[in-house]
């Protein structure tokens, strides 16, 4: 899961952990590797360098808008700078190239640092009916400067921005049954990286104490994918990826 085309309609169940570009190309790791761009003469050391995004849409003028809809992002990692806002690795959605864009009843949750990220002019933009919740940033957008950011407390400021249309996006936290294990291992981590949300706030979304040592924090643990696929959101106010039968009568 992860990969999606840069074109309409564009699905993402679950992604947990790891972002992967839309566009295809081939990168190379080498563990050891210092100063790599990705090639095969100038390798990474570590495959989370080629890792920016978990879907990017790209386009120019004239094209058809791009339909990111009811779609579940969780847990998109920046494994440097998590939680600061100084780069766009790390960012649940990323809208490129002045790609037009409908982007609607789509799921935003644990994004390291920007839910959705627009380079397009946002007069080609949708951005509708979508929740967020203890991302870094709801939206950020390159046209402007400083560039114009968004996080939760600050919602309603989306309205003062140009979207073709924005309205019914909401702070909620979409109530997903997440390993125990691999929860407290992201809270462990993020909570003591941003000064974002107060105490209070984090201790709102904190794990439940099991016993035994206290978690340690982890980046970019992989999630079983079969497990990433039961994720629907709980939260009757949010939409997301949501199961839907088949012909046959049985679930997908």
């Amino acid at each position: 899961m992860g990969l999606a085309s840069s074109l309409s309609p564009l699905v993402v169940l679950a992604l947990l952990c790891l972002a992967f570009p839309a566009h295809a190309r081939d990168w190379f790791v080498r563990a050891g590797a210092v100063g790599g761009d990705g090639s095969r003469e100038k390798p990474f050391r570590d495959p989370f360098q080629a890792i920016t995004e978990a879907i990017r849409v790209t386009g120019g003028f004239g094209t058809r808008p791009a339909q990111v809809r009811d779609n579940t992002v969780l847990f998109v990692w920046n494994r440097s700078r998590p939680h600061d806002g100084s780069t766009s690795t790390g960012s649940g959605l990323a809208l490129t190239g002045n790609a037009p864009a409908v982007v609607e009843g789509n799921v935003f949750q644990y994004i390291d640092n920007f839910a959705v990220r627009a380079d397009s002019r946002l007069n080609e933009v949708v951005l509708t009916n979508n929740a967020f919740f203890r991302n870094w940033a709801a939206f950020r957008s390159t046209q402007g400067m400083p560039p114009p950011t968004v996080d939760e407390k600050s919602m309603q400021l989306l309205a003062d921005l140009p979207f073709k249309k924005a309205e019914g996006n909401v702070v909620a936290d979409g109530g997903f049954d997440i390993d125990p294990a691999f929860y407290a291992s992201w809270f462990a981590r993020t909570s003591q990286l941003t000064s974002l949300f107060t105490p209070e706030e984090w201790s709102q979304v904190a794990p439940r104490q099991m016993g035994g040592e206290p978690a340690k924090p982890g980046v970019g643990r992989a999630l079983d994918w079969k497990a990433a696929a039961k994720l629907f959101p709980k939260n009757a106010r949010v939409k997301g990826a949501r199961p839907k039968p088949l012909e046959t009568g049985s679930d997908r």
